[in-house]
C-alpha cells in the first residue's frame, strides 16, 4: 500500500457510529493490544489540551524519553497524529501499519463491525508507539473521553483534564455535569491532574469519579500563577518560585503550562525531568494556530478558537493589540455553539467577513454567520478563503490586524494559503 493509498482508504472508513468503545476493543484484540505495552499520559478537555500534549511531549523529549504523541485534530499535515520526539510518522511506515490496520478493520467489517476512521487512526497510532519502543506516549482524546476510541487503553500513568465548556452538546451533552462526565471517562485510577479553573458544577463531577475510582487528584492554584511578559511572541510566568517561558501567546497558556508542571511533578516518580528539561521543554513547545502570527503590514493572526471559551480568551488577546482596525475572518462548523463563539468574536473585530469551513462536517452558511455577528460590528459573507484574505488586506491597510478563527480546519487552511 502506498501512502497515498492508505490516506485515501483511511478517509474512506466511517467518520460517525454509535459511541461506544466496542469496535475499538475488537479491532485492538485483532491488532494484539499493542497499547497494553505503553504508559500514558492522557488528556481530555475542551480548550488547551493540543497545548498541554505540545508542552508535555516536548518536555519528556528534552527529559531524553522516546515520546510519542498523538493529537487530535491535525492542523497541516494528517501524518501530525503520529509523533515521536517531534517527528511525524514517515509515509511508508504510515502506508504499512494502515495496511495491516484496514486489513483487520475489513475482517470485523464482515462480521458486522464496522470501524471508524478515527478508530482506525488510534490503532494505527498504538501500533506504530508500540512498534518504536515508546518510553511514553502523551495521548489527546478525540472527541469527549469516556466513549472516545483513546480510551480502550487501560489505567493510564496520569489523567489530565483541561479546561472545559460546552462542545459537541449533540453528542456530549446539554450542560457542564454531563460534559464533564464524559471526560472525566478517562479517569480510571491512579492518579489524575486538572486544570486550575473549572467550574462548580463540573468539579463536583470529576470529584465523584476520582472517589469512585480511587484516584489522586491533583490541582495547581491559580492564585500561584504571576504572570510576568504577555505579548504576541508568548508568556513568561512564575510559579511555585520558578520562572517559566512558553513561546505560546495568552495568559490562559500560562495556566495550561501550570497544569503541565503539575502533571510533570505527579509523574516524577516514573518519568523523572530536571528544571532544565522542563525549562527548555516549555520554551521549544510549538502549536501552530494557537494566536500564532504569520504576517505582517497588516499583522495575520490565526487562531483555533472554536467554542464560545476560548473565542473570549481570543477577544481578550485581541484587545490587548494596538494595531487597527482589526478585521476577523471567521467560520464555524455547525455543530459548535457558533452563536456565542462569534459574539465573542465580534465584538473585538472593526469588521468581520464571514467564510465557509473547508470540511466534511457540516459549517455554518456565511450569511447567516455574518447576520448573526452584525449586531456587535458591521459583517458580510464571502465566498472563499481566498476572497476574504483578498478583502481583508484591503480593510486593514498596512497598520491593522486580520485575525482568523473560528475552526481549527479554517486557521490551518488559511495557513496554507499564506505560505503557498
Amino acid at each position: 500500500m502506498t501512502f497515498s493509498h492508505a490516506l485515501a482508504a483511511i478517509h474512506s472508513r466511517p467518520r460517525g457510529a454509535e459511541r461506544t468503545l466496542s469496535r475499538i476493543r475488537a479491532l485492538m484484540e485483532r491488532m494484539g493490544n499493542p497499547q497494553n505495552r505503553l504508559r500514558f499520559l492522557h488528556i481530555a478537555g475542551s480548550n488547551g489540551k493540543g497545548s498541554a500534549a505540545a508542552m508535555l511531549s516536548s518536555v519528556l523529549k528534552e527529559g531524553g524519553y522516546r515520546t510519542g504523541l498523538s493529537i487530535s485534530p491535525y492542523i497541516l499535515d494528517f501524518r501530525e497524529r503520529f509523533q515521536i520526539n517531534g517527528e511525524m510518522i514517515p509515509e511508508e511506515e504510515l502506508a504499512f501499519w494502515a495496511g495491516k490496520v484496514l486489513e483487520q478493520a475489513g475482517i470485523l467489517d464482515r462480521q458486522g463491525i464496522c470501524c471508524t476512521e478515527f478508530e482506525c487512526c488510534t490503532a494505527l497510532a498504538f501500533c506504530w508507539f508500540a512498534e518504536k519502543q515508546c518510553d511514553a506516549v502523551v495521548l489527546e482524546t478525540g472527541l469527549g473521553g469516556k466513549n472516545d476510541a483513546t480510551n480502550v487503553i487501560g489505567q493510564p500513568l496520569i489523567s489530565v483534564i483541561m479546561a472545559l465548556s460546552l462542545e459537541h452538546t449533540a453528542l456530549l451533552g446539554n450542560t457542564i455535569e454531563e460534559i464533564a462526565t464524559e471526560k472525566a471517562g478517562i479517569i480510571k485510577g491512579g492518579k489524575a491532574v486538572l486544570y486550575p479553573i473549572q467550574q462548580p458544577e463540573a468539579l463536583g463531577v470529576i470529584y465523584e469519579r476520582c472517589g469512585e475510582t480511587g484516584t489522586a487528584l491533583y490541582m495547581p492554584s491559580p492564585s500561584g500563577v504571576e504572570i510576568l511578559k504577555n505579548s504576541r511572541e508568548g508568556v513568561t510566568f512564575r510559579w511555585d518560585g520558578q520562572e517559566y517561558r512558553i513561546p505560546l501567546a495568552g495568559s490562559h497558556q500560562a495556566m495550561n503550562a501550570v497544569t503541565v508542571l503539575e502533571t510533570l511533578r505527579a509523574v516524577s516518580d516514573t518519568l523523572p525531568v530536571s528544571l532544565r528539561d522542563i525549562r527548555a521543554g516549555l520554551a521549544k513547545a510549538r502549536f501552530p494556530v494557537r494566536f500564532e502570527t504569520v504576517g505582517e503590514r497588516p499583522a495575520l493572526v490565526l487562531d483555533g478558537a472554536h467554542n464560545p471559551q476560548g473565542a473570549q480568551v481570543l477577544a481578550n488577546l485581541l484587545a490587548l493589540c494596538p494595531e487597527s482596525p482589526k478585521i476577523g475572518i471567521v467560520g464555524m462548523l455547525a455543530d459548535k455553539d457558533w452563536a456565542h463563539t462569534v459574539e465573542a468574536l465580534a465584538k473585538q473585530f472593526d469588521k468581520l467577513l464571514a467564510v465557509p469551513v473547508p470540511n466534511p462536517r457540516a459549517c455554518v452558511e456565511p450569511e447567516k454567520l455574518a447576520a448573526q455577528a452584525g449586531n456587535w460590528c458591521e459583517a458580510r459573507p464571502c465566498r472563499d478563503l481566498n476572497e476574504a484574505l483578498e478583502q481583508a488586506g484591503e480593510l486593514a491597510g498596512g497598520d491593522g490586524l486580520i485575525c482568523c478563527a473560528g475552526s481549527l480546519f479554517l486557521a490551518a487552511e488559511m495557513r496554507k494559503i499564506f505560505f503557498q
